[in-house]
Parts: C-alpha cells; sequence; structure tokens
C-alpha cells in the first residue's frame, strides 16, 4: 500500500513545457483539485490582438502574421490566424487570436506587436514621410535629372509606416509656366 501511495504522488505532465507560478513548497499538504503551478507549452503561443471592424475585410484564418516582441523589435516571428472572433465590441473592434511556433525568445504574456501584411496589386506603397501636403493636397515629389518633380496622389490604405497611393483621379498637374526676366519686365515662356 505504502508503494501505491508513493506512486500516486507522481505528477506525469501530458505534454513537454515549462512549470511557472510554483506556489507550494516541498513536503506541503495540496488537496485534490488545488491549483499549485502552471504548466506552459512554450514550444507554440496564442497572440491575441484586435482588429478595427473596417479592417476585417482584410483578414482571414489562416492568413499570415509577423510578431514582433516590444522587448526585442529586432526579432520578428511568424504565425497564423487562428481565430475571429464573429462579435464586435462597443468599441468597434474585433479579437483575432494568432498560433506563433517559438524558437526560443518568446515568453508566456508577452506584449508584442503583431503584423498582418497584405500585398495591394496596382498601387503605390510609400513610406508615410514621402507624402506631404502642399496647398491641402496629398503630393509625392520624384527625383529627376537633379529636379524634384511632385505629382498629387490618394491615400487609400494605410498601415503604422506607410501609405498606398494612387494618382489623384481628380487633379491634374497644373502647368507651370517659366518667365524670363528683361529688363524688370516679366516675359511668358514656353510651358514646361
Amino acid at each position: 500500500m505504502a508503494e501505491f501511495n508513493r506512486q500516486a504522488t507522481r505528477l506525469i505532465a501530458p505534454f513537454s513545457g515549462i512549470v511557472a507560478n510554483i506556489n507550494k513548497n516541498q513536503y506541503d499538504q495540496v488537496n485534490a483539485g488545488d491549483t499549485f503551478c502552471t504548466l506552459i507549452d512554450n514550444s507554440e503561443f496564442e497572440v491575441e490582438f484586435s482588429v478595427v471592424e473596417n479592417e476585417i475585410k482584410d483578414i482571414e484564418i489562416g492568413e499570415d502574421v509577423q510578431i514582433v516582441p516590444f522587448a526585442n523589435s529586432s526579432q520578428a516571428y511568424h504565425g497564423r490566424i487562428s481565430e475571429i472572433n464573429p462579435v464586435i465590441d462597443e468599441d468597434g473592434l474585433i479579437q483575432v487570436k494568432a498560433r506563433v511556433k517559438n524558437p526560443g525568445g518568446l515568453m508566456e504574456g508577452m506584449n508584442v506587436k503583431v503584423l498582418v501584411e497584405k500585398e495591394i496589386p496596382n498601387q503605390l506603397v510609400v513610406p508615410k514621410s514621402a507624402v506631404v501636403l502642399r496647398q491641402n493636397q496629398e503630393v509625392l515629389f520624384k527625383y529627376t535629372k537633379g529636379k524634384a518633380f511632385w505629382t498629387y496622389v490618394k491615400t487609400v490604405a494605410e498601415n503604422s509606416n506607410s501609405y498606398s497611393v494612387i494618382a489623384h483621379p481628380d487633379k491634374r498637374n497644373p502647368r507651370r509656366r517659366r518667365h524670363r526676366h528683361r529688363f524688370g519686365k516679366s516675359e511668358p515662356g514656353a510651358r514646361e
């Protein structure tokens, strides 16, 4: 009977992982159903993040995501969207979950940034700093042969660091006139 009781004190985890949050000491009494530690499967984690409701059309289950920990922004991990909650909360947010393999470096409860990258066909993607306002209109500058030329654009999508732009459908660059100055008078020259 003593051997049976000793064997009953052994715990075998149902999966490989690491033990965390141990709240009992050796020889402490543990009753059936008491939680005395947490077993974490650290080979793969589930990441939860929110998406605003007007962006839900841009994501789907099985889509690739990139996970970047705030603690080490030079390291990125790849995962896949595993669940999209079909309920929009009172703030207009939808909860999304993704699974990410952990080759090392991720920890349970870690704060991360989740990036969902989409290919945007037939549109130019530029850094946000490249789009500037000129007379309250968005423009891009192109540098050619030592000169900067501008064109009106319309931003159609954005993320944290880039805009997707198209040529503005209602704007064309006005033709600029060159003026030659002769004896203090201005004469119209050829159009560019």
